[in-house]
């Protein structure tokens, strides 16, 4: 399971900003992100290279942020292979919460991080399927 990080910002111009710049000054790399944005407020959802750090941060900066765990798959790079994994997860009963992708340098195949409603026994079945988690 990766940590994932949570921000809640104000939907207003140059929110997004205020949270990349205070990671940004402690050199904290953003690795992957997703954004899901209401009237408004926003929810922020990071993945960094060094989590603590990040926490300390953001809290340092009076940022409210909640941190939780995801599951990060990696997909073959054919058509059809994150249905084939939706449908794993389904005939399971896990319910996907919400999920993003994420690409690495280098990687030809995408990660999708995935938030499920147990992830740790889902990461469990994933790897008993074959499935490749980071």
């Amino acid at each position: 399971m990766i940590r994932q990080i949570s921000v809640l910002v104000e939907n207003e111009v140059g929110t997004l900003s205020e949270v990349t710049d205070v990671l940004a000054k402690e050199n904290i790399n953003i690795k992957a992100f997703s954004v899901f944005d209401t009237q408004y407020f926003g929810i922020l959802r990071l993945i960094v290279d060094r989590p603590d750090d990040a926490e300390r941060t953001l809290k340092e900066n009076g940022f409210g942020y909640k941190v939780g765990n995801v599951v990060a798959i990696e997909l073959e790079n054919v058509p059809g292979a994150l249905n084939g994994v939706l449908k794993l997860l389904a005939a399971e009963g896990f319910f996907v919460n919400y999920m993003y992708s994420m690409v690495l340098n280098g990687e030809e195949a995408p990660l999708m991080v995935i938030h499920l409603n147990d992830e740790e026994k889902a990461e469990q079945f994933l790897k008993e399927k074959g499935v490749v988690v980071v």
